[in-house]
C-alpha cells in the first residue's frame, strides 16, 4: 500500500489534498492493522522439506561438561525403531549422534558403533561428560534400517570448557 501510494508521485498529493498528515496517519493505521507487506527480500520461504538440527547446544556454543544435547526436526516424524522390519516405514525416522565425525552420504547405514550413538527408541536428547577441548557432533537421521537420507544431517562444532 505504502509503495503505491509512493509511485502516485507529487501530483497525487496535490490533486487530492492529501498531505503529509494524512500520509502519516494511513502510516501508522496500516502498520497497526499489519496491512503492510514486508519487502520482498524479508519474506522467509516457506519450506516442506524434511530437516534434523540440533536445539542444544547451538553452532560455537561454549559450554561446561555434562552437555546436555537435543535433536529437533521438521516436517518429518521421528518413532521408534519397530522390533522387526520387514520395510523401512516412510517419512518415519530415528537419531544418531556421530561424535567427532562429520555427516555419512546418503544412503549409507550408519555403524551400530562408535563414533555413532542410536536413539532406535526415538528420543532426542542425551547428556554427555566431555573432557574440556573442541568437538564436532553430527546428527543425522536414519530410517528403520538405519540407512541414511538426503539432507537429514546437520554437524556443528562447540568447544567444552572446565566448569571450575
Amino acid at each position: 500500500m505504502i509503495r503505491a501510494l509512493w509511485s502516485c508521485g507529487p501530483q497525487f498529493f496535490r490533486r487530492t489534498g492529501f498531505g503529509l498528515v494524512s500520509l502519516a496517519f494511513v502510516l501508522v493505521a496500516a502498520v497497526a492493522c499489519g496491512d503492510v507487506a514486508p519487502e520482498a527480500d524479508e519474506v522467509p520461504e516457506a519450506t516442506d522439506e524434511a530437516r534434523v538440527f540440533f536445539e542444544q547446544p547451538r553452532e560455537g556454543e561454549t559450554v561446561t561438561s555434562p552437555v546436555r544435547v537435543v535433536f529437533g526436526s521438521e516436517n518429518i516424524e521421528i518413532g521408534a525403531v519397530p522390533d522387526e522390519v520387514d520395510e523401512p516405514r516412510d517419512e518415519v525416522v530415528h537419531y544418531h549422534l556421530g561424535y567427532n565425525t562429520e555427516c555419512l552420504p546418503p544412503g549409507t547405514i550408519i555403524p551400530e558403533a562408535d563414533p555413532w550413538i542410536h536413539f532406535g527408541d526415538g528420543g532426542n536428547e542425551i547428556e554427555m561428560q566431555l573432557e574440556p577441548g573442541e568437538y564436532i557432533l553430527s546428527v543425522q537421521a536414519g530410517d528403520d534400517e538405519h540407512r541414511t537420507l538426503e539432507g537429514l544431517c546437520e554437524t556443528i562444532r562447540i568447544t567444552v570448557e572446565s566448569g571450575e
